[in-house]
């Protein structure tokens, strides 16, 4: 080939649109776990799921970065899942958004999810769930919104969630939790909605709390 060739080949390669990549092998079988264990043929709309290697950014609830290389989040609320929340979600590394409510789930939330540092929504709400809340809740750093209500979650708040100092949103109504209100709460300094009702806690309002000065909704009332 000439000189002129390569020239343009190497000059039409470079006009040329990238091709689109594809997720890590972990995050394909990670979004497939959600799949086989929370009931994924019963789905109301699983478009594209379990479509070829190099397709998970097309299949339905989930979104990727803008090359397709990873992804960003991950959103089945209200889509007839039942059965368990498998511990491999938590191998979606980047995921900043994980919506997983209005289901029919059989056990706990995987402590695993705590791993998740980019997560900023988290929703498992409305779900059945029962067990405790994870204390490795407390490392998601990035989190703005938190909500587990509706659930049968028992036990108590756990402290770590006071490190939580981005969270805006947090939600916990209707759950069975005992206990008092951990005072660690009170350096959530950008919380702006707290609702714990309907629950059985115990003692007073932490008067940590008062010094939340974006607060603006509060609800502790027990069943």
């Amino acid at each position: 080939m000439s000189l002129r060739g390569a020239w343009i080949l190497c000059a039409l390669a470079a006009l040329a649109p990238a091709a689109s990549g594809a997720v890590p092998q972990k995050e394909r079988d990670a979004l497939l776990a959600v799949y086989n264990s929370a009931g994924g043929p019963q789905w109301i709309a699983r478009d594209n799921w379990n479509g070829a290697p190099g397709s998970e950014c097309a299949w339905y609830g989930v979104t990727c970065n803008e090359q397709e290389t990873t992804v960003v989040a991950l959103n089945l609320s209200g889509n007839n899942l039942k059965g368990i929340i498998p511990s491999a979600v938590a191998d979606l590394v980047n995921l900043e958004e994980l919506g997983l409510a209005y289901a029919e789930y059989q056990g706990s939330i995987p402590a695993s999810i705590g791993t998740l540092s980019k997560l900023k929504t988290l929703d498992l709400s409305w779900s059945g769930l029962s067990g405790g809340i994870p204390s490795s809740f407390g490392a998601l750093s990035n989190l703005t919104s938190l909500d587990l209500s509706e659930n049968a979650l028992t036990g108590a708040i756990p402290r770590e969630l006071g490190n939580l100092t981005l969270l805006e949103n947090l939600q916990f109504s209707f759950d069975q939790l005992e206990g008092s209100i951990p005072p660690e709460l009170g350096r959530l300094v950008n919380l702006r909605n707290l609702n714990l009702y309907g629950n059985r806690l115990s003692g007073a309002i932490p008067p940590e709390l008062g010094s939340l000065s974006l607060l603006e909704t509060i609800s502790v009332g027990n069943n």
